[in-house]
Formats: C-alpha cells, structure tokens, sequence
C-alpha cells in the first residue's frame, strides 16, 4: 500500500486562483492524499466555499482534508511550519495556492523518487507560465543542470549569491523535517533559500530529476515586489549564512553576495537595477 501524499496550500490574497490549484490536486491519481489548505488571514477567504468544493469534486483517493485561516498573518515560513505538524502523510508536497500540477499522474511518478532520496528531498523541474498557465518555458540554470555532480560545499557556495533551486518543484519525505528542522521561523516570508544553504552546508544534497512535475505563474507571489518583510529575508541570509560561512566560499563569491545582499534588499537600488535590466519587479 502506498504512504500517504499530503499536499499543503499556503494561501495568501489569492483564493481567486485556489479552485485551478485544487482542480490539479484532485485529480491526482495517486491512491491516498491528504490536502491542507491553510490561509494566512488575508481577509475575504470563504473556508466553507472550498470545503464544499472540494467535497463536491473529490474521488475515494482524497482520504482527508483541512481548510482554515489562520487567526492572523503568521507570514509564509509560520504559516507553513503549523501546516506541516498537522500533515500526516510520509511524503509533503508545497504547492502555492497560484501554481498547479502539471497533470494527473505527478504524485504518482514522484514518490517512489522520494523513497528512494536518501536525504528525503527531491527537486523536479518547472514549466513557467503566464497568469492563464499558458507555458513559457521551462526554469532552467547551468547550476540545476549540473547539480548532481556538484558537491554539498560547491552547492553551498553557488546559493550565496542568490537562491537557484526553484521552491515549486521541490518535494519531500516527512523525515526531511525531522531530521533537518522545520523552517526556519527567523524569516517571515523565504522558507527556501535559508533552508537549501544549511542543507548543503551540513554536507546534505538534494536528488535532482530532469521531470517537469509543475507549473509555476510568475506573474503573481507576495515576494514579486520589493515587499520589505522579503527585503529583510533577504538581508538575513546574508548577515546569518553567509558572512559566518565565508571560509567556506572563495573571496570573490563573498564579494559578490555582499554585493548583491544590499543590491536586492534596498528597495531604490532594487528598483533601478530592475529598470536597466528592463524588467519589472
């Protein structure tokens, strides 16, 4: 009998996108899921609307599931922490209330990649949409496409200058979290980063597949903008991973993180850099 899949929605002033996501979440044809919907008190959520939703399209494979708002705004890294000790699955999916499945038979496919992880982390690719889910193309770097011959340190010191795994196409076993922590809830909103570098650190991989598991909309995200609560995440990592790990990293990967830690976090740099680049935030 296959593990349980529980698949967690971090939902926050987006619930006009939550029935799509749902949609791909159900069908789902993986024998037993778990599904945790779980706002962060963005306001005008209607937990009985996709109650009553879910249980009006669900199939036999949906053995329980959780809609609640959270009595206020813990900020993504809380408000997933508290969704992960309610999941009871072996296997925890994170997907955002704006991203869906690619289709019927992704569970399916990625869990015996789980079990066979031997840190219980796996990353699959991304397809990266328009706000109709239209593809654009898949989200790709010379550091994902060589990640499974890279070592933990050379991991390590390619993230300080910036996160290059992509969240959305990450999966894990429920022994990830016991044996690596929950995340770490001296951020508010970067669940990801600050977790991927004190992996590698900690001479920790995760096991990559070429498999497009997702599809990302880049178009929507709290952290598309230079919201201050992710410009301090951002400062963080800096100031908590990096700078203490610099003998860990040649002197010219610790210039350019300190570089790009004030570039990226303070907002009128951020914002001209953006413009020269000629995109938006």
């Amino acid at each position: 009998m296959n593990e349980i899949f529980s698949i967690i929605v971090p939902c926050y002033k987006n619930s006009d996108l939550l029935t799509t996501c749902i949609d791909s979440i159900l069908k789902q044809n993986y024998s037993q899921m778990e599904l945790i919907i779980c706002e962060d008190a963005g306001g005008g959520f209607d937990s009985s609307f996709f109650e009553k939703y879910i249980e009006k399209n669900r199939k036999q494979n949906l053995i329980k599931y959780d809609v609640y708002s959270n009595p206020e705004n813990y900020g993504t890294v809380k408000n997933l922490n508290c969704a992960i000790h309610k999941a009871n699955g072996n296997y925890i999916k994170i997907i955002a209330a704006d991203d869906v499945f690619l289709d019927s038979s992704v569970l399916t496919k990625v869990a015996p990649l789980i079990r066979s992880s031997k840190n219980g982390c796996v990353l699959c690719d991304v397809l990266l949409c328009d706000s109709d889910l239209n593809a654009i193309r898949k989200y790709s770097s010379k550091f994902i496409d060589n990640i499974s011959t890279l070592s933990p340190d050379e991991c390590f010191e390619k993230l300080c200058i910036r996160n290059k795994i992509n969240a959305v196409g990450i999966f894990f076993e429920k022994r990830f979290f016991d044996e690596n922590g929950y995340f770490n809830e001296k951020y508010r909103l970067l669940e990801d980063w600050p977790t991927w570098l004190n992996l590698y650190k900690h001479n920790r991989k995760i096991d990559y597949y070429p498999y497009i598991a997702t599809k990302r909309r880049i178009s929507t995200g709290v952290v598309a903008n230079n919201n201050p609560y992710f410009l301090a995440d951002r400062r963080l990592v800096w100031t908590d991973i990096v700078k203490p790990n610099k003998h860990k990293i040649k002197l010219s990967t610790f210039i350019r993180a300190g570089i790009g830690a004030y570039l990226y976090t303070t907002p009128f740099l951020r914002s001209a850099y953006y413009r020269i680049r000629g995109k938006k935030l």
